[in-house]
């Protein structure tokens, strides 16, 4: 499922198992996350605007704006960002868990930790 709440739910029931062979899937996932923060971050910063004179509204109708006024366009809300860091917070939390690393969101250092790890095997 594509909600974050679910991820959530899903990594709440992987810490519980217990089993680190899921650390791969989990270093995945702190990718995932990190993308997705980064792709709405740069929504963000690219629909945020400077406009002159007057901005369309819903309806047909037009907003006349001081001479320069700087729009920034968000597209989550406070409630899905902080959704997101939850599930950051999660998957870090459960990756030191079961690997006894703390790399924090360094997916560089992860990956390096994971392929040490499988050469090792």
């Amino acid at each position: 499922e594509e909600s974050v709440s679910a991820r959530i739910r899903a990594i709440d029931a992987i810490a519980g198992i217990r089993d680190p062979r899921t650390v791969p899937a989990l270093i995945q996932a702190l990718e995932n996350n990190i993308s997705l923060q980064r792709m709405y971050d740069s929504m963000g910063r690219e629909m945020t605007t400077v406009t002159l004179g007057s901005v369309a509204v819903p309806g047909g109708g037009t907003v006349t704006l001081p001479r320069v006024t700087r729009v920034k366009y968000d597209p989550l809300d406070k409630e899905s960002r902080a959704k997101l860091a939850t599930e950051r917070g999660l998957l870090v939390n459960t990756l030191g868990t079961f690997t006894g690393e703390n790399h924090g969101t360094d997916l560089g250092r992860w990956r390096a930790w994971l392929e040490k790890k499988n050469a090792k095997e």
